[in-house]
């Protein structure tokens, strides 16, 4: 699974209890709103073509097992954005070399539409890339853990209309 995670730590002393729910209510909410718009941040990264006009995810299976949710851990509050889809932690974080099928490599490229060039067949296009793979192994992606750099202005944003939330409801 992949993971991208923002936390608020938020306590406060037991006499302001009910300040702390109304804070606590309104963080929830920010991260609610953090945990969703991170969400579609990777969402759009997988959809978005590539230099060579590729996507990530053609056959929409990532991008459909995407999920932002908050979290209420007691004393903190989490925004997450993960992916539990079979090829996610590739995506993320690619892979070494090693011995891949080239039946595997031609199932993917049914999957995702790619056909071979000029008079190669599928299997000596799929031989070439599983040999590829195998020798140098691929460069990951890094879709959250970017996402997780370029966050910090949607949980900013998100706090901030917490915060305005909050000045309303004790003015």
């Amino acid at each position: 699974m992949q993971l991208a995670e923002v936390s608020f730590d938020v306590q406060f002393p037991p006499d302001l209890l009910r300040l702390e729910q109304l804070l606590l209510g309104e963080f929830k909410q920010a991260a609610d709103e953090t945990a969703e718009g991170m969400a579609d941040l990777v969402r759009h990264k997988v959809t978005m073509p590539d230099e060579h006009g590729r996507v990530i995810d053609s056959s929409h299976e990532l991008l459909e097992s995407i999920e932002g949710e908050a979290f209420d851990e007691g004393d903190q509050i989490s925004a997450k954005a993960w992916s539990d889809a079979r090829q996610a932690e590739f995506v993320e974080e690619g892979r070494g070399g090693g011995y891949v099928s080239p039946l595997v490599i031609a199932e993917w490229m049914l999957e995702k539409g790619i056909s071979p060039r000029g008079s190669e067949t599928l299997m000596q296009a799929a031989s070439a890339i599983a040999t590829k793979i195998t020798r140098e192994g691929f460069e990951g992606r890094h879709i959250f853990a970017e996402t997780l750099e370029e966050s910090e202005s949607i949980a900013i944003e998100a706090i901030d209309r917490a915060l305005t939330r909050i000045q309303r409801k004790l003015s």
